[in-house]
């Protein structure tokens, strides 16, 4: 089962293995901590602040591709989240898991104007967020794996 079924959100939330549930309520926080940081910090503090964190006992049991479904399903539920504050949360949940994960920022030209986009990926799998089309990056930063 997906975080994306068309069942109630109350019936997906309660239908998830404890874990997960745990983890929802996780990624809230999270989501809503990293939009405050955006407004109040800069990227590389806020990075900086991510990779200095230690993973969590016993938080290595979801695999990193579930965690990024978790993030895309919670987050499309709560509202309008860039592709940033998305691509920090998965970071930051996967770095709280002890994955090694990378963000990624790049730019494109749409016509006249430049189009920016954020995404993650780990152990060469791109996860959420990752770009339709050529994005040059600018710059990205990387979590390393480390027990948990």
């Amino acid at each position: 089962m997906t975080f994306t079924s068309r069942r109630g959100p109350l019936r997906q939330f309660a239908a998830l293995p404890r874990g997960e549930r745990r983890l929802v309520l996780q990624l809230v926080a999270v989501a809503l901590t990293v939009r405050a940081a955006i407004r109040l910090a800069p990227l590389t503090a806020i990075a900086a602040a991510i990779g200095r964190m230690r993973p969590r006992p016993g938080a290595a049991g979801i695999d990193p591709v579930r965690v990024a479904q978790l993030v895309d399903g919670t987050l499309d539920r709560l509202g309008s989240f860039t592709c940033l504050e998305k691509a920090l949360t998965l970071w930051l949940a996967l770095r709280r898991r002890g994955a090694h994960a990378t963000l990624t920022i790049g730019v494109r030209r749409n016509g006249r104007a430049l189009a920016a986009h954020a995404w993650v990926d780990t152990a060469g799998v791109p996860l959420a967020g990752r770009p339709d089309g050529e994005y040059e990056t600018i710059c990205s930063f990387q979590s390393t794996a480390t027990a948990a």
